[in-house]
């Protein structure tokens, strides 16, 4: 029998995406164990042959962030000690990926911290989904592959809507994503963007209005993350007040922190297409159930996986 020179070892936080990844490359999922000791500190062990083979590690850097983190690290440092050839780190969630700069005197660049970690443990590469920023990629010493929902997004779109939308980027931030979406669509790159002014030192959001007029229209909202939701549905709100027949909001990172998922669930969103980034519980797809499409993003990921 062919020995297996290529593994997907699945971090604990999200063993579904790695079976995705598993099933449309072909690689192998390797045995791993995980665990915690009883003051809290984790424990990992790779069950598999690890001298001179290729890994690529799957892990999102979702609640619990920083024990993703660790673990996501003890992993890496566990196949390096092992005489592991390449390690890559699949990150479809970057935690810690908005925190990209110093706003206020005194904080941390806490996403350069994280990447540190990384690189300081052993990975080789790393593959992750629509950063916040383009800016952390040069925090990396090593290769990044950043890959984008978009086209998925708009593939969806497309299908169950028709090309006759209005994309909406919740601010001007990320208007070049939006702008990408509908050309996607198969539009001219016309978008609506909401003028979202966000306060520094208490983290809450003003909005002054849009630069379109949706009524009566099919509006897409698109975003990267949501966490709280209050942001979003604040956009929703002002879109739904303003005389929106339908809102769609396409996010790929859907964090759902707290009550979001309630929140959303009685809010005027007519659909929330996802992507498979982070796992969302079985709770939350309860109160979102009807509105909730999830997008696997394992086939933008397959291509740079070699066997």
């Amino acid at each position: 029998m062919k020995k297996t020179n290529t593994f997907i070892i699945a971090g604990p936080s999200n063993l579904p995406f790695a079976q995705n990844l598993s099933k449309k490359t072909g690689i192998t999922l390797a045995k791993m164990t995980s665990g915690r000791f009883s003051n809290g500190e984790a424990k990992v062990r790779i069950e598999e042959d690890i001298f001179g083979k290729t890994f690529y590690v799957t892990q999102s850097l979702s609640i619990p962030v920083d024990e993703n983190i660790m673990e996501l690290c003890l992993i890496v440092d566990a196949l390096k000690r092992g005489g592991a050839e390449k390690i890559s780190a699949i990150v479809p969630w970057f935690g810690y990926g908005p925190q990209d700069k110093v706003f206020m005197p005194g904080e941390a660049l806490s996403s350069k911290v994280v990447i540190d970690f990384l690189q300081t443990v052993g990975i080789n590469s790393l593959m992750t989904l629509d950063l916040h920023s383009d800016n952390i990629i040069g925090f990396f010493e090593v290769p990044v592959v950043h890959v984008t929902i978009i086209p998925l997004f708009a593939q969806y779109i497309r299908k169950n809507y028709g090309q006759r939308v209005l994309v909406v980027s919740p601010d001007f931030g990320g208007a070049k994503r939006a702008r990408r979406f509908a050309k996607d669509i198969g539009q001219k790159g016309f978008i609506g963007i909401v003028d979202k002014e966000r306060s520094l030192t208490s983290g809450k959001v003003k909005l002054r209005g849009i630069n379109l007029d949706v009524k009566n229209k099919t509006v897409v909202m698109l975003d990267d993350f949501v966490s709280t939701g209050s942001t979003m549905l604040e956009v929703v709100k002002l879109l739904s007040s303003a005389g929106a027949k339908k809102i769609i909001s396409c996010i790929t990172h859907p964090l759902l922190s707290g009550d979001a998922a309630e929140k959303i669930s009685h809010s005027p969103v007519d659909e929330l297409v996802v992507s498979d980034s982070v796992i969302i519980d079985d709770k939350k797809k309860g109160y979102l159930k009807g509105k909730l499409h999830i997008i696997s993003s394992a086939s933008l990921f397959a291509p740079f996986l070699k066997i």
